[in-house]
């Protein structure tokens, strides 16, 4: 599996590719057989594969119940919450309509890359 970052201070692609992350981590979890493991062991080998930058990240968190730590859902929760930016709507209104004088192709592909940050799929 390769390594992740969710560093949420790069560019969009980056935590948008972070949002599949569960997912893959998931099937990657029950191809590996890692998913019938004990829960340290499951959240031991997501730190594993998310690499130094995730450990890090990993050592910040506020965990409510100390057992929480080691509970592969709760983890990747965090991360979650860490990782997937806090959307300013408005001003990506403002952004977007600002410029009145667009071609239909610009119009189109506006739209187009505005849709792949929607909250709602």
């Amino acid at each position: 599996m390769k390594k992740k970052s969710c560093d949420s201070r790069q560019n969009r692609e980056s935590w948008q590719d972070w949002k599949s992350f569960p997912r893959e981590w998931k099937f990657y979890e029950l191809a590996a057989g890692i998913h019938k493991k004990a829960q340290e062991f499951r959240v031991a080998s997501l730190l594993n594969v998310i690499a130094k930058e995730g450990m890090d990240m990993y050592e910040t968190f506020q965990w409510g119940n100390s057992s929480d730590a080691l509970t592969i859902d709760k983890v990747l929760v965090k991360f979650e919450e860490r990782c997937v930016p806090v959307r300013n709507e408005t001003y990506e209104r403002y952004v977007f309509v600002k410029t009145v004088c667009w071609s239909v192709g610009t119009v189109v592909d506006r739209l187009w890359h505005h849709q792949s940050g929607c909250l709602v799929s």
